[in-house]
């Protein structure tokens, strides 16, 4: 082989490597296929929208992060996913530790951003993955894996969400009052506690309340009438007035019992309502 050859090999080799693009600061719009270094934290201000586009790998120097005040959409696919990863983890890079947690700082959704999707993405070796600050925004994750995250894969306000790590996790979350589903492992549904189900569940409880008061005033108005007939009978002296005071007698009885069971079921349903 002659220098010449060896030449526009290595000519042709150089031309075909990608070389990073370096970003950062204040972003809209795009980012297309390719590998770019975050040496700052990336902001999507309020009323703006950042879209990274399948193929995307971004490497994130320390300290540096993800800060969503407007709208983000990291939609990968199967064939070419999103990364979201540590600039320790980036090929040919000049630093030579390997990446571990806390080397980046993660994904910031802010109470003032209006959405955030991810698909086919996968985020690692940061400090936290994705934090939502608020309960107001649309967040929707489908096929996302973490890994070798430092405190949280996911939060919402300063609840910990359960993710397991290195497996497809998904996720919509709508606007506080609406339902949560959940598709983490199995498919399975979660519904959260809207606010139509929370007010009949106030209203059957209420009328349970109301049931067991009626129960109980009955009960103790019965029993108040029962302890009187069994006075009033031990002295009497008349036949026909003793036969009206065991009469009087049963009625009571009967009152009280069902006063008991009314005051009961009130008691039981309230329970039981506690319980769904």
């Amino acid at each position: 082989m002659n220098y010449f050859t060896l030449f526009v090999i290595l000519f042709f080799a150089l031309i075909s490597t990608e070389s990073a693009e370096c970003i950062g600061g204040r972003m809209k719009g795009s980012l297309f296929k390719g590998d770019y270094i975050v040496t700052e934290t990336i902001l999507v201000m309020e009323n703006e929208k950042l879209t990274i586009w399948p193929g995307c790998r971004l490497y994130f120097e320390q300290f540096c992060g993800l800060r969503v005040s407007g709208e983000l959409s990291c939609i990968g696919n199967l064939s070419e996913p999103i990364l979201l990863t540590s600039i320790k983890a980036m090929e040919k890079t000049e630093e030579h530790t390997s990446a571990e947690a806390f080397d980046w700082n993660g994904l910031e959704i802010t109470s003032e951003a209006k959405s955030a999707e991810f698909a086919y993405t996968r985020i690692s070796h940061c400090t936290f993955g994705i934090q939502v600050k608020s309960k107001n925004s649309i967040i929707n994750l489908s096929n996302v894996i973490f890994d070798d995250i430092g405190y949280s894969s996911l939060c919402r306000e300063t609840k910990l969400i359960d993710v397991k790590p290195n497996i497809p996790f998904s996720i919509t979350w709508k606007p506080y009052n609406s339902d949560l589903s959940d598709h983490r492992f199995e498919g399975k549904e979660h519904d959260g506690i809207s606010p139509e189900k929370r007010r009949k569940k106030a209203v059957f409880r209420t009328g349970c309340g109301a049931v067991g008061l009626c129960g109980g005033l009955l009960l103790v108005i019965s029993s108040v009438m029962v302890n009187r007939t069994t006075d009033l009978y031990n002295a009497q002296r008349d036949p026909s007035g003793a036969d009206y005071c065991r009469k009087l007698f049963y009625k009571s009885r009967v009152l009280q019992y069902t006063g008991g069971a009314v005051l009961a079921t009130g008691i039981t349903g309230a329970g039981i309502s506690f319980l769904f």
